[in-house]
């Protein structure tokens, strides 16, 4: 299987729960990366939760919670 390189998401997130990138049908993401940048004078505070289809946001799926930047 060719591995594509994609970015899946660049911007500044909302403050509550945003899907930010949904996965093609019949494709597989692989997430190797992330970067996070806060370019703002104060903290910033992100939480990243990875969903399979059909689910809802909840601890099970939280990858880092309340992180601060």
């Amino acid at each position: 299987m060719p591995y594509t390189p994609k970015m899946m998401y660049s911007g500044q997130p909302g403050t509550t729960a945003t899907t930010l990138y949904t996965v093609p049908a019949s494709t597989t993401a692989i997430v190797k990366k992330i970067n996070i940048c806060n370019t703002t004078a104060s903290d910033a505070t992100i939480t990243i939760n990875f969903v399979a289809s059909g689910n809802a946001v909840s601890a099970a799926n939280r990858v880092t919670s309340s992180l601060t930047i």
